[in-house]
């Protein structure tokens, strides 16, 4: 009797030690979920932990204990607001398109009769005095006369100058509307450029139309009145020399101002980032 009763008496007391050992692996667990969730600043629903009971001892911080944390604080889970990207400075807005009223309304206005002139080169003799369209293109039954190169002498001559200049009158127009979309209608700073280059083709087309006039003893309109000369070649004439030169010159500023700036800021950001 004696004997069990020690059995049972040691039985009793290592279930006793057992159990007091479970006990403290639980808070050593609930410990460690706690500390988890507090690092990750997180929670999962429907997770509760139970503060300790008061009277039951805590654990002593040894060294182990403290490294322990440090690794679990290291590998723990970063806040929300940590695993958002850095947030990027704001793109600065591009400035606004300089637009002119004088080179806008030049363009509209020219669209038109540049279609209207080209169409009647192409359109020879039809669109000639005689023809069955010329009824389009009445008032070049005065300018067909004072220029030949509108008249009759160039077309039965087979001078294809005309057409050859209609046909970049087309492209030259092309980026006139091209230039209106993009100054007006977009606002992108590739629009002075454009405007640039249709403007210098007019004024280069205009002065070569000159040029061989001059070249070659005004074949071609020196059978005009002084009168009729200026009046009928020279002022229409002089005007596509005029206006395309002052869009070139305004334009070739607003270019060159955009450059300089684009450079200067360069040249900011390229000593910022040697400092």
């Amino acid at each position: 009797m004696m004997r069990r009763q020690t059995m049972f008496s040691a039985t009793y007391c290592d279930k006793s030690e057992i159990m007091a050992h479970e006990g403290v692996l639980s808070r050593e667990s609930s410990d460690h979920w706690r500390r988890e969730c507090r690092h990750g600043e997180r929670m999962w629903p429907g997770m509760h932990f139970p503060a300790a009971p008061p009277g039951l001892p805590s654990r002593p911080a040894t060294a182990g204990a403290a490294g322990q944390d440090d690794d679990d604080q290291a590998t723990a889970p970063s806040s929300p607001s940590s695993l958002r990207p850095p947030r990027r400075p704001p793109a600065p807005m591009a400035a606004k398109t300089k637009t002119h009223t004088v080179v806008s309304l030049w363009f509209f206005v020219t669209i038109p009769i540049i279609f209207w002139d080209a169409l009647y080169c192409f359109l020879r003799p039809r669109s000639m005095r005689g023809g069955d369209l010329h009824w389009f293109w009445t008032p070049y039954e005065l300018y067909q006369d004072t220029d030949y190169i509108y008249g009759v002498p160039a077309l039965d001559a087979g001078d294809g100058f005309p057409n050859a200049q209609s046909a970049l009158n087309v492209v030259e127009n092309l980026l006139n509307m091209l230039y209106l979309y993009l100054a007006h209608g977009v606002g992108t700073p590739m629009a002075p450029v454009v405007g640039f280059a249709s403007a210098t083709m007019t004024l280069s087309k205009t002065a070569l139309y000159w040029l061989q006039e001059y070249f070659c003893g005004g074949c071609s309109v020196g059978h005009n009145s002084l009168r009729d000369l200026v009046l009928l070649w020279m002022v229409p004439n002089g005007l596509w020399l005029v206006v395309p030169g002052y869009i070139v010159w305004r334009l070739g500023r607003d270019i060159c101002a955009s450059l300089c700036a684009a450079d200067r800021a360069s040249r900011k950001d390229a000593s910022g980032k040697t400092q």
